[in-house]
């Protein structure tokens, strides 16, 4: 059994839990491995045809504030295969309801978060970016988020990133600005190989965003 392979990434429902779902093609779904903690609002992508990988989300309400719910820095890797998840490193900010997706090259797999509501103090909601650069073989270097470049226009729910199959891009379509409207606007996000520079990448430098001439027909 086997998640869907072609489903590339995943909003999670808004109420924290802590059970997954498999799904075969032409078949039947199941329950899956229980997630390591209970969360909701977090994003889920697929590395390749083996490995997704999990961020942020929130697990429940602040104790101290019942209006207000604690998002999460964490991220956890599946492995699709042998039906396991395993601890990721931790994101550079606590986030929810963001955006995700990936870059492909030959060498190496570029995972960016973007937008969303975010607890940290000093980052503002809907707007900063991180970068996950991990390697083909994934054994060379210890993993560690780095800070992307701000994004051009501010998105704290409901963006979908689609990632492109032969370019070095993801493209950000729609969602919800800090005003509470919806968007048409088209966002790309690009990065240059981090091969053979894997050490002294700079995700502020070398990706950055570009707001497309395209736009959505209708807010959304």
């Amino acid at each position: 059994m086997s998640l869907i392979k072609t489903a590339f990434q995943c909003f999670c429902r808004e109420r924290p839990v802590d059970r997954t779902q498999l799904v075969k093609l032409k078949s039947h779904s199941q329950s899956g491995p229980i997630l390591p903690k209970a969360m909701g609002s977090h994003c889920l992508v697929k590395l390749n045809e083996s490995i997704a990988i999990t961020t942020g989300g929130y697990n429940g309400k602040d104790k101290n504030n019942d209006n207000d719910r604690i998002n999460l820095d964490s991220t956890f890797f599946f492995d699709i295969d042998n039906m396991v998840w395993t601890s990721g490193p931790k994101l550079l900010d606590t986030r929810k309801r963001h955006a995700c997706g990936v870059i492909r090259f030959q060498e190496a797999t570029v995972i960016v978060v973007a937008g969303g509501l975010i607890n940290t103090g000093g980052v503002k909601d809907g707007e900063s970016t991180e970068v996950l650069v991990v390697e083909t073989n994934h054994e060379s270097h210890d993993l560690v988020w780095r800070k992307g470049p701000v994004m051009p226009h501010v998105l704290i729910e409901g963006a979908v990133m689609v990632s492109s199959s032969t370019g070095n891009w993801t493209t950000v379509i729609g969602g919800v600005n800090n005003n509470g409207i919806f968007s048409r606007k088209l966002m790309r996000f690009e990065c240059v190989d981090p091969t053979m520079i894997y050490l002294s990448y700079d995700p502020e430098e070398l990706c950055k965003w570009t707001v497309l001439q395209q736009k959505l027909e209708f807010p959304r």
